[in-house]
């Protein structure tokens, strides 16, 4: 597989930008809105332009996916969370829909495949590396199908901007990036956090605030 990722770092760091002694002036224009009918918070993460919905969660206690239409009406919503087919109870790191038309949920060791009425429809096993547990933080999946050696579903198990390296002794022998391939169960590393230009200033006391932010693209590259 081709593919191409844009990497970066999240510290505490602030930009200023000017011009001519000026800031630029940017102006926003409001061009829809809709309201949900829902007594909890909902975050909306993904949207299918060909089936023109919108997917998200609620932000209450278990793992409750809504689909709504364009709207804002929900056509759909269920909690994953338990012990049977087709639920979890460790976390749903990442959400979206998929190109087979239907919703892909994102859990440390597992990813499961429902249909767009939330009929859960299949699920594979997965052994990243980083296991890694996101509270309430849901993002859309990165995900795409390698071209080479039986195109296997292959996906990137943590959403970006996220703390992955609270435990390593020391970190900066790690990467920014893995690519799990759910097929061959075998991970790529990318983006080696010593081969940064920081990374000669960091320290342990730093694990916490490194956050790898990422973009993948349709540019591509080989990364094998």
């Amino acid at each position: 597989m081709m593919i191409k990722f844009h990497v970066t770092l999240l510290a505490q760091v602030i930009f200023f930008f000017t011009l001519n002694n000026s800031f630029a002036q940017y102006k926003l224009k409001k061009v829809k809105e809709f309201r949900i009918n829902s007594l909890n918070s909902i975050n909306i993460v993904d949207y299918d332009p060909k089936q023109k919905r919108y997917l998200g969660f609620e932000k209450t206690k278990g793992y409750v996916v809504i689909i709504l239409d364009e709207e804002g009406k929900i056509l759909q919503r269920k909690n994953l969370e338990g012990q049977g087919p087709g639920q979890f109870r460790t976390a749903m790191n990442c959400l979206g829909f998929s190109d087979e038309d239907g919703i892909w949920v994102l859990t440390p060791n597992q990813v499961l495949y429902y249909d767009y009425d939330l009929n859960f429809q299949k699920q594979r096993k997965i052994h990243p590396k980083s296991m890694f547990y996101v509270d309430g933080l849901t993002e859309p999946i990165s995900y795409f199908y390698r071209k080479t050696l039986g195109n296997g579903l292959a996906f990137i198990p943590y959403p970006s901007n996220t703390s992955l390296f609270v435990r390593p002794q020391d970190f900066k022998n790690e990467n920014l990036i893995e690519i799990y391939d759910s097929k061959l169960q075998i991970s790529y590393h990318l983006a080696p956090v010593a081969d940064r230009p920081v990374s000669s200033k960091l320290d342990k006391s730093l694990n916490a605030i490194y956050k790898p932010i990422f973009l993948w693209t349709e540019e591509t590259i080989n990364f094998l």
